[in-house]
C-alpha cells in the first residue's frame, strides 16, 4: 500500500512536515488544519508541500500507520520479557499512552477522515493489537471461545483508551501501578466471562 503514503523525496523536511502534522492535527483537529497552515508553521511555500507528500490525507494516513506500528512494536517487546503477559501487555499500552498520547487521539479522533482503503488498512492493524491481548487472555481461560475472548479484548482495549479521562488521582499513579490496576480490572472481566460461560454451560 505504499501508493497510499507520503512522498519520500527529502528525509529531513518530510520528518519536520510530520511533526508539523502531528502537532497541528493533535491540537487544532485535521478539518480545522490546511496546507498553508502547515506550510506557514514549516515556513515554506504551500505549494512546495507537494514536493514531500500526495495530499493532506495521505498524511494523516502515514501519521495513523506509523502509530499503530509503534505501538505494536513496543507491545511485542515487552510481552518477550519475564512475568505476567497481561501486565506487560498493560505496562506497554501504559507508557505508550504517556509519552505518545497525542499520538493516539489522533488516531481514535480522525480516522473517519481516511479514505475506505486507509481506514480497512488501519482496522487490519487495530486487530493486529487486539489479537495481541486475545492471545495472552487465551492462555489464562483456555475454555471461552474465541469469540468471546475477542469481544473481551475489544472492551478491554476501549477501557484502556479511556484512561485519558480518568480522575487525576488515579492517572498519576506510577506506569507499574497504573498497570497493575488496570490489569486486575481486565483480570476480573475474565473471571466474569468464565463464570458466565460456566453458568450456561450448566
Amino acid at each position: 500500500m505504499n501508493h497510499m503514503r507520503s512522498l519520500d523525496l527529502r528525509p529531513a523536511t518530510q520528518e519536520r512536515l510530520r511533526q508539523a502534522a502531528l502537532e497541528l492535527f493533535s491540537s487544532q483537529g485535521y478539518q480545522a488544519t490546511s496546507l498553508r497552515d502547515l506550510a506557514t508553521h514549516l515556513e515554506l511555500q504551500p505549494g512546495s508541500l507537494y514536493n514531500h507528500i500526495e495530499s493532506k490525507q495521505s498524511l494523516l494516513f502515514e501519521l495513523m500507520e506509523d502509530t499503530l506500528h509503534d505501538l505494536l512494536a513496543v507491545t511485542r517487546s515487552e510481552l518477550r520479557k519475564p512475568g505476567n503477559r497481561l501486565h506487560r501487555f498493560v505496562c506497554a499500552y501504559v507508557e505508550f499512552q504517556a509519552g505518545q498520547g497525542h499520538r493516539l487521539t489522533l488516531l481514535e479522533r480522525e480516522s473517519p477522515n481516511l479514505s475506505q482503503e486507509q481506514r480497512a488498512h488501519i482496522d487490519a492493524l487495530c486487530e493486529d493489537y487486539v489479537q495481541c491481548l486475545t492471545a495472552i487472555l487465551a492462555e489464562d481461560a483456555p475454555g471461552l471461545a474465541s469469540i468471546t475472548l475477542n469481544r473481551l479484548s475489544h472492551a478491554c482495549i476501549g477501557m484502556l483508551r479511556s484512561q485519558s479521562g480518568w480522575p487525576r488521582a488515579m492517572t498519576a499513579l506510577p506506569v507499574e501501578g497504573l498497570a497493575e490496576h488496570l490489569g486486575l480490572f481486565i483480570g476480573g472481566a475474565l473471571a466474569a466471562a468464565r463464570r458466565a460461560t460456566g453458568r450456561v454451560a450448566l
